[in-house]
């Protein structure tokens, strides 16, 4: 292990100036935590000293004052403080573990079925994974679009329209989705004639899925992923090249 990585840099090609800032912030946690060490040792000595050694020194009743105010002090502490601060703690993990078992929705796009290659028989697909964290199965989930731009450009969209996860049925929703799997959302779809359009759940008879067709163009797509916990947001960035191999979609999370 060389000397930088003993102070926090693992590459050790870090700039002077972000190592300095590490060494001083290093060795300034290091001095709080010997001021703080050594005041908590001196404070116990002089309190020591004044219990066995006041009583002579002072007088007795000065003692006994002093004496009764540290013991109402210290009752005080171990009877509503201490237990107030271990509450707190406590407060904090719980409130940590169930931020870890709670279901939660993720998306993601760097996955290899993300991309599914059109055959003689099949369609070209681009596809998101929707995945499911926490220890609670989640119930109709569903995947709408519900803002569409070209080239930044906002574009009408009248409803907010309906994707299709692979195993969904009909509908185009899952019906339930259990915790720690990944579920494919197709997102456009290459025809057999080279267009790309919508891998839409339904027909929409006001809606032109046709719309991403031109090459040459980037077409963003806001989608809201819904169920029986909180939505999951993102927008999907398509930049259309007119050729599947050289299109490389990716996503951007808006929560």
């Amino acid at each position: 292990m060389s000397w930088r990585q003993l102070w926090g840099s693992e590459s050790g090609e870090e700039s002077e100036t972000g190592w300095g800032a590490e060494f001083k912030a290093y060795w300034s946690d290091r001095f709080m935590e010997a001021y703080v060490k050594a005041r908590v040792r001196i404070e116990a000595i002089l309190f020591l000293m004044f219990l066995f050694g006041g009583l002579f020194i002072l007088g007795r009743t000065t003692w006994l004052v002093g004496f009764i105010v540290f013991f109402l002090a210290f009752l005080f502490e171990l009877c509503f403080i201490c237990p107030f601060n271990h509450a707190k703690t406590l407060e904090k993990k719980i409130a940590g573990l169930q931020d870890r078992v709670k279901s939660e929705i993720t998306v993601s796009c760097d996955d290899e079925q993300c991309r599914l290659p059109p055959s003689q028989t099949t369609h070209g697909l681009f596809r998101v994974i929707v995945q499911l964290g926490g220890v609670d199965l989640i119930t109709n989930v569903k995947a709408r679009i519900e803002a569409l731009r070209k080239d930044g450009e906002k574009l009408t969209l009248r409803e907010p329209v309906r994707l299709r996860f692979h195993s969904a049925d009909a509908s185009g929703e899952l019906k339930t989705m259990s915790p720690g799997t990944g579920e494919p959302l197709d997102m456009l779809r290459l025809e057999h004639i080279g267009a790309l359009s919508l891998a839409l759940a339904w027909n929409y008879a006001n809606f032109d899925r046709d719309f991403c067709k031109e090459p040459d163009h980037t077409y963003e797509m806001d989608v809201s992923i819904s169920s029986s916990v909180l939505p999951a947001k993102f927008t999907y960035v398509c930049p259309w090249t007119g050729d599947f191999n050289t299109t490389k979609p990716y996503i951007k999370q808006l929560g």
